[in-house]
């Protein structure tokens, strides 16, 4: 994620990407999340203690701009053409659909396991009516 170019907090190393089967219930063309798991800038080598995404109003998560722009291209104008959105953003007249909210989990223990239970409940919370 750009973030942590901004926020040395944010910054991972030894980044891996991870795509989360989607729920049940969830429409087969439904993109899955997109999440990073890594360390942060000060914690052991080797060691898995973070977890990274964005999540857009809508509920997705994903990692980079196509991702999540393209998870929210469908539910503009309705059906409109995806030249005539784009010409209705360079005109300023829409918004660019890649607002999201930058989520990092830290856990205590090194390892992927506690924290992928702990994004689905924290993902609960946020996307809740």
């Amino acid at each position: 994620m750009a973030v942590g170019a901004e926020v040395a907090s944010f910054a991972l190393s030894d980044r891996r990407q991870l795509s989360l089967p989607r729920p049940n219930g969830l429409a087969a063309g439904t993109m899955p999340d997109q999440i990073a798991l890594g360390r942060g800038p000060k914690d052991p080598a080797g060691a898995i203690t973070r977890m990274q995404t964005c999540l857009t109003p809508s509920g997705h998560a994903g990692l980079s701009a196509s991702t999540l722009v393209g998870q929210s291209e469908g539910q503009e104008q309705g059906g409109s053409s995806a030249l005539y959105r784009r010409l209705l953003r360079l005109a300023g007249i829409l918004p660019a659909p890649h607002e999201c909210l930058a989520v990092q989990l830290a856990g205590v223990t090194p390892g992927e396991t506690p924290l992928l239970p702990a994004w689905q409940d924290v993902k609960r919370v946020l996307v809740a009516p």
